[in-house]
Parts: structure tokens; sequence; C-alpha cells
């Protein structure tokens, strides 16, 4: 294996050397701003949010696994945009915890969930959210709700 250092010199930058160079980043600008809470029970589910959306420059301020925890999550972080599953442990679900949250302030909440009709997805249409994504995920709807509740900021 070939290095382009001299001896004594320091190893090339890592981030330098597994950058991609067809990463479009012109749409990232400003998003390290947007606080964003992810609500969701499943580990691998959860674990998946947050690195997605921390790749496109989101600050993730928390991952719940529970109604409770979302409403003391939210209470300190104040984030901008919420992911929530619908199912969570607990006897609190995400559309209760959200009609909480939004009681004291007014973030942009994209539910995630496999219930997207019936008596759930009428509750859901009920609070002031700002999508409603099947599961299972589609990265790019994902990532244009984001977009569109990232715009939708005051300036």
């Amino acid at each position: 294996m070939s290095s382009d250092c001299a001896p004594g010199d320091p190893p090339p930058d890592f981030l330098s050397l597994t950058a991609r160079e067809d990463d479009d980043d012109d749409d990232l600008e400003g998003v390290a701003r947007v606080r964003l809470l992810i609500v969701e029970d499943d580990p691998f589910i959860a674990l998946h949010l947050e690195m997605l959306v921390e790749s496109w420059g989101y600050a993730v301020v928390g991952v719940c696994v529970t109604g409770s925890e979302a409403i003391t999550m939210a209470e300190l972080h104040r984030p901008e945009v919420i992911l929530s599953d619908v199912k969570l442990l607990g006897p609190m679900d995400g559309i209760e915890a959200a009609a909480k949250i939004f009681e004291r302030q007014s973030p942009k909440v994209i539910f995630l969930t496999a219930f997207h009709e019936g008596p759930i997805a009428e509750r859901m249409k009920a609070l002031p959210n700002f999508g409603i994504l099947p599961k299972p995920l589609d990265e790019a709807s994902l990532r244009e709700a984001l977009a569109r509740a990232r715009a939708s900021r005051p300036s």
C-alpha cells in the first residue's frame, strides 16, 4: 500500500479519505440548526433514523421510546421537528404525546406509522401534524417532509 505521507508527517484526514464527491450539500445550508427529536420504540429503526437525519445535517437532540419521555425531552430541548412513531412503549402513544407537546410548543411533527387508515389516522389528522409517512419508511419521502418542515420555519 502506497502512502502520500512522508515519514513524520501526520496521517491524512480520515474524513477527506471517506468523503464522497457526489454528496449534495447545497440543500443542507442552515440545516444544522434544526433540532430534531426522534420518538420510536424500535431500537433498530431509531438508530437508522438517527444516523440518516444526522447525515443530512439535522441535530438530533434525543431519542425516546415512550410518550412521557417525549414530552420531557421536548420540554428540555424544544425541538423544531419531531419524528414520532404512533405505537410506543408504555400507556401513552405518539399521538397523545404530540397532543400534550402541542399544549406548550409548536414543533413540526411527522408521524411514522403502519396505521395510516381508520381511527388512528383520524387522531393523527386531528393534530397540526406536518406529515404522516407510512412504514416501511421511504427515505426520499422522509427527506422531502423534513425539507418542507425546515422551509416552513419562521425566518
